[in-house]
């Protein structure tokens, strides 16, 4: 027996075996033995119901398998999870990473029905990253009014420190950069800047400041 299946024995109030199959699972992904961890999520899928165990056992063999590229695999896991857990919160986040895949095939449409699933539903985690999505689409299909209500949308939802801050900060200076405002669209890159710690960000914003907007 192992540390890992000892952990089992160590939550004797457990609701469920499904519940601790989860726990293990996670903890052998954490350490890195991926094969044993996806074996154990199998089997949650093989003899559970439609719980929420199995739905997060989908959506994590399904992310490993998006760390793999292997989109169309992880692609089939996720829409499974949409259909089997459609009234349950957490699918949302499949509906979201369901979304990008369709944007990688240039499926715009496809992926916009995506994204207003997951608008429908109001998590606070996934509005910002789903607003400046939906505004990338919108750069696509030449309409830089909607594109930059939408990136404005998403900065409420964004920690300042993040990654998803600095593009969408990135993506409305380009738009007022675009538009001529030049002085707004300055005050955006700063703002990419001097918040956001990944350091991509940083150096795009200042190379934007410094060719793009310079005074």
């Amino acid at each position: 027996m192992t540390n890992v299946d000892l952990l089992l024995l160590e939550f004797p109030n457990l609701k469920s075996l499904d519940e601790g199959l989860l726990i293990k699972g996670e903890c052998l992904l954490s350490l890195g033995d991926a094969p044993r961890a996806l074996e154990t999520y199998s089997q949650i899928l093989r003899h559970s119901g439609k719980n929420p165990w199995s739905l997060m056992a989908l959506t994590q063999t399904a992310v490993y398998d998006l760390s793999l590229a292997k989109e169309a695999k992880a692609e089939e896991l996720f829409k499974r999870a949409l259909d089997e857990f459609s009234n349950h919160p957490l699918v949302y986040h499949a509906a979201f990473r369901l979304g990008i895949l369709s944007e990688k095939k240039n499926d715009l449409q496809g992926a916009s029905r995506f994204y207003a699933l997951v608008l429908r539903e109001n998590l606070p985690e996934l509005l910002g990253p789903t607003y400046f999505r939906i505004g990338e689409i919108l750069i696509q299909q030449e309409k830089p009014d909607k594109a930059f209500s939408s990136f404005k949308s998403a900065l409420p939802y964004l920690p300042e420190d993040s990654v998803w801050f600095g593009i969408t900060q990135l993506e409305i200076g380009n738009v007022l950069k675009r538009w001529g405002r030049l002085d707004e669209a300055r005050k955006s890159f700063e703002l990419a800047k001097n918040h956001v710690k990944d350091e991509q960000i940083r150096k795009a914003a200042r190379e934007l400041l410094q060719h793009g907007v310079a005074q």
